[in-house]
């Protein structure tokens, strides 16, 4: 899955990894396109932010290069699961147990919203973690100009 195009900040001694800088605001092909996920509603800005991303193949980088950024298909979706499927579930489970201790609709409405709040709170701690966060980086995957795997 193509997300978008960064710049080459510095390249790491070993070669396998990257700073590279992106545009938060075109950052995402789909978000550019106005048909994001959603995921930036409650945190995005519109400055660049650098990172350290994996380099895929025999890539030779420079200063100054624009690259290629993709992000596994399988990633995507198991960030979405963390993202809106913790809060989906400890809300239902919240309501769940509401109907079988026999709240009434207010205080049923508060448990979801409590659970839904939970759920939130749990997917943010998941994400956190360091190892969960580089999952999630995209991978240098090419020169934007179309060069070959190793040319200068």
């Amino acid at each position: 899955m193509e997300l978008s195009r960064g710049r080459i900040i510095s390249v790491a001694q070993d070669k396998l990894s990257a700073t590279v800088e992106v545009d938060t605001a075109v950052f995402c092909s789909r978000c550019a396109s106005g048909k994001g996920c959603g995921a930036g509603v409650f945190g995005s800005d519109d400055r660049p932010r650098r990172f350290a991303a994996p380099v895929v193949g025999n890539i030779r980088l420079h200063e100054g290069d624009e690259v290629r950024m993709e992000l596994a298909p399988k990633s995507v979706l198991h960030a979405a699961l963390i993202v809106y499927g913790i809060p989906l579930v400890t809300a239902l489970a919240a309501t769940g147990l509401a109907f079988f201790v026999g709240l009434p609709d207010f205080r049923a409405a508060l448990a979801a919203i409590a659970g839904l709040a939970a759920g939130v709170l749990l997917g943010r701690r998941r994400l956190r973690r360091a190892n969960c966060l580089r999952r999630f980086t995209p991978a240098i995957t090419g020169h934007i100009d179309g060069r070959a795997a190793g040319s200068p």
